[in-house]
């Protein structure tokens, strides 16, 4: 497994690496089928990688930083990965292969593997470019018991 600040950044596409520890609030997206992790916990490191994957973003999609459509929101300092059915392998936190998935990722703390496949753009609608980062492998690592009534 390749860390993050261990991938080259010369490579072509694809590559997978592991990124840092996240923790996603409210679970998988159904419309788009995108987790959002933040770093809670893990600032110091979550700040580092994210800075690290726009620049790696616009390295690979070579355009102007202002038509590129970033995975990373640095206000929120959280990252958009895509889960895609059939592609992508769900571990509990022995690692334990989950044949039937989890029922939510809301409120757990995630490991991802990631892998960015290709480069996109420009879009019709607005003129954007990107990349695919999707998660290969995700372990679920904990749930934290989060009381929704007061």
């Amino acid at each position: 497994m390749t860390w993050w600040h261990e991938v080259d950044t010369t490579v072509s596409l694809p590559v997978r690496f592991q990124i840092p520890r996240g923790y996603c609030e409210y679970g998988k997206s159904e419309k788009y089928s995108l987790i959002t992790l933040s770093f809670q916990g893990n600032e110091e490191e979550g700040t580092e990688f994210l800075q690290w994957f726009q620049n790696l973003e616009n390295k690979l999609i070579q355009q102007d930083e202002s038509v590129v459509d970033s995975r990373v929101k640095m206000d929120t300092k959280t990252i958009n990965l895509k889960y895609v059915d059939g592609f992508t392998q769900i571990f509990d936190e022995n690692n334990t292969f989950l044949i039937d998935g989890v029922k939510s990722f809301a409120n757990t703390r995630l490991d991802c593997l990631v892998e960015i496949d290709r480069v996109y753009g420009p879009m019709k609608d607005t003129g954007t470019y990107g990349i695919t980062c999707r998660i290969f492998q995700v372990r679920v690592v904990s749930e934290e018991e989060v009381c929704m009534f007061t």
